[in-house]
């Protein structure tokens, strides 16, 4: 079963799945610190309990979403550092109460934020059983006098799919994104959002194969994603190539969520592609029990194939429920896990390459159930300093969610 992390992740290849051991080391006195920037309540308008990962400006400003308060939906909201040292959270908007913010957010050049609806918008779906809103994207523009102004750009359907999920800027200008259900298969759509002049126009690139979650781009235009569910029952990682007829879809791996592919690893958490062009991502399931962080690459007879980089329960402290992954350009790999560790409630985690192949697990923090602290990380993000900054669904002072920081 994937657990859900309050995100309220044609040709046959013949794969080699490779098991490798990593060192896992523990947490020292000189281990980074971590501390809590924001505590998120009840009380305010700012909202509560933070849905998806924080952005940056470059300006030292994060932007993130609640999946409650405000009028009764969620909110957008803006983190800055305070004249006294601190920081300081500031709505920027929230939306009709039949609405649900969902994961996080994108911004473009201008500094306008884009984001999805998992419900919510003009348009009423059904899964054959109950009726819901089929939720949509959204953007927010700044006024130059500190407002914002939200416009819904997109109204998901049942054909044109629905429950957005993942949002990315292309190297085009234009958003590219993920449903979790509808399409022609029913099972979820890649879409675009393409603006001319102040309008956009949605466009399916494909019809999903089962819960597409994250998308990436290569330097050469191709766009790839993930599905969680596959022929294979594990997931995919498909590329869409963009030909003069249209995109076409090819599937690269097919993870096995059975006999002896389980150990590879099932219940794909998405996808990110490093500058080496070999893929990395989490799963919720497989290896040793609660999932593994696993590369991909290219094999010279034009397979793809899969190196398991750390195995979750594999020496380390019973972590479980994985984020997507970040990469640094060194290629050091940073990852959150939902619960477990040491604290019991989770963990942010660093894997670095140490040579031959292997890797050196880093456990960099561990949150307990001390109330002061959050609990249950749910995305990142790492500054050129090495710095990370996140968001917690619960715990803090209200046991509510939390922006931290941790640094080096």
């Amino acid at each position: 079963m994937r657990i859900e992390k309050q995100h309220f992740a044609p040709i046959a290849l013949i794969v080699l799945t490779v098991l490798l051991s990593a060192t896992y080391a523990v947490a020292r006195q000189d281990s980074p610190k971590e501390k809590v920037l924001v505590n998120f309540a009840v009380e305010g308008s700012v909202g509560y309990t933070p849905t998806g990962a924080l952005i940056s400006d470059g300006a030292g400003n994060f932007y993130g979403v609640n999946g409650n308060g405000g009028v009764g939906g969620g909110t957008v909201f803006e983190i800055s550092r305070s004249g006294e040292g601190g920081w300081t959270a500031k709505l920027i908007d929230d939306l009709q109460p039949n609405s649900h913010y969902n994961n996080a957010l994108v911004m473009d050049s201008s500094g306008n934020l884009y984001g999805t609806l998992y419900w919510g918008g003009a348009n009423t779906c059904t899964d054959g059983y109950d009726d819901y809103l089929c939720g949509g994207v959204y953007e927010l523009s700044p006024n130059g006098s500190g407002a914002w102004t939200v416009n819904i750009i997109w109204n998901a359907s049942q054909k044109g799919g629905w429950r957005p999920y993942h949002l990315i800027m292309g190297p085009d200008g234009n958003l590219y994104g993920t449903t979790y259900w509808g399409g022609d298969g029913g099972r979820g759509t890649v879409f675009e959002l393409q603006r001319t002049g102040g309008q956009w126009t949605h466009s399916i690139l494909t019809a999903a194969g089962g819960l597409p979650d994250s998308l990436v781009f290569d330097k050469a235009g191709n766009l790839y994603g993930t599905n969680y569910y596959g022929t294979e029952g594990g997931g995919t990682l498909f590329q869409l190539k963009k030909m003069n007829s249209g995109w076409q879809e090819v599937t690269l791996f097919d993870f096995n969520a059975s006999g002896s592919g389980a150990s590879g690893g099932y219940g794909l958490n998405g996808v990110i592609l490093g500058s080496d062009g070999n893929f990395y991502g989490t799963t919720d399931s497989g290896g040793d029990g609660h999932g593994v962080v696993f590369e991909l690459s290219p094999t010279s007879g034009g397979a793809t194939q899969e190196t398991v980089l750390y195995s979750f329960l594999d020496g380390g402290p019973n972590e479980y429920g994985a984020s997507p992954l970040l990469v640094e350009s060194a290629g050091n790999l940073y990852g959150a896990t939902f619960g477990g560790g040491p604290g019991g409630y989770g963990t942010v985690f660093q894997l670095t390459p140490s040579g031959n192949g292997a890797w050196s697990y880093t456990l960099l923090h561990s949150f307990p159930s001390d109330a002061e602290d959050g609990k249950s990380p749910n995305g990142f993000l790492v500054d050129s300093k090495g710095n990370i900054y996140g968001t917690t669904v619960g715990g803090g002072t209200a046991g509510l969610g939390t922006v931290f920081e941790i640094t080096p």
